[in-house]
């Protein structure tokens, strides 16, 4: 495995298998305390601040899920992590599992995003909103999304959530789901924010959606 971190346009740091990283990387973030986690198809790495070398997460949870699964950072220094048993939430080298047993309504989460509000979204067999005092609200196609098979969140520059599903990308605006024109066909694997405003999707067919800052509407990107 490599993995390089880029400031503006060139490269500050490159870790590859010398460094104990993996192979199959799928998320990578950055903890409150500077330390980087790198989630793999096989688990979970670390690298704490000031060391060279990568060292392994050990827990059940994290050893299955394949590559549609993410890190998400929590906003108070700690980071969620989507597992096929559940969320785990880890602060500093110390975790916890939120399972169907504490309140989940699914047994296992495919992605995590924290929104500006501090609730946690997850997306396992539907898409779901982490109140607080336990309260889960369910977002379906009542609420306007294509379908409940959501493969990926995110949240733009102005603090808009997308949720990348089976059946095209979604925008929340004003707690209703709107699927965006132009992406009806594809599933929409992965969605990313852009620092100008915009949102890139990709997925199955092989395709590359774009909607520019303050657009209504995707367009198709040819992949590089």
């Amino acid at each position: 495995g490599r993995a390089e971190i880029w400031k503006e346009d060139r490269t500050v740091a490159t870790w590859d298998a010398k460094e104990g990283m993996p192979s199959f990387v799928v998320d990578a973030q950055e903890d409150g305390d500077g330390r980087i986690w790198i989630l793999s198809r096989q688990g979970l790495w670390y690298k704490d601040p000031g060391k060279d070398v990568f060292t392994s997460f050990s827990h059940p949870a994290l050893n299955s899920g394949g590559d549609r699964r993410n890190l998400a950072k929590d906003g108070r220094g700690g980071i969620w992590v989507a597992t096929v048993r559940g969320l785990m939430h880890i602060v500093g080298r110390r975790w916890t599992l939120l399972t169907d047993r504490e309140g989940m309504p699914t047994k296992a989460a495919g992605v995590a995003l924290v929104d500006r509000e501090g609730s946690l979204w997850y997306a396992g067999n539907g898409l779901f909103r982490q109140l607080g005092l336990g309260g889960v609200t369910n977002q379906t196609t009542r609420q306007g999304l294509p379908t409940e098979i959501v493969w990926s969140l995110c949240r733009d520059t102005s603090g808009r959530l997308w949720a990348g599903t089976d059946l095209g990308l979604a925008v929340q605006e004003r707690g209703r789901w709107t699927l965006v024109p132009g992406s009806e066909k594809t599933a929409v694997f992965s969605v990313v924010a852009l620092a100008n405003g915009g949102v890139v999707g990709a997925g199955r067919p092989r395709s590359v959606i774009y909607v520019p800052p303050g657009g209504a509407r995707a367009v198709p990107r040819e992949p590089r």
